[in-house]
């Protein structure tokens, strides 16, 4: 028995994949799943590992080519 829920951006309800269930908070709409991707960029970045990421020598050196 799988139960509905409301997705974080649209505010519908939806059916959550069998497999995601305990953890899918956004419903397949395009705009959702948009905006599913910019919510983890941005909880990936705040993290101290994706802050750090871009850092160092090598990577400026990257960006300046």
């Amino acid at each position: 028995m799988t139960r509905r829920r409301k997705c974080r951006h649209c505010g519908q309800l939806h059916e959550p994949d069998p497999r995601n269930r305990y953890h899918q908070r956004y419903c397949g709409q395009s705009a959702c799943c948009q905006a599913s991707k910019a919510a983890s960029q941005r909880r990936w970045r705040a993290s101290p590992k994706g802050r750090d990421y871009f850092e160092g020598p090598a990577n400026r050196q990257r960006v300046k080519a």
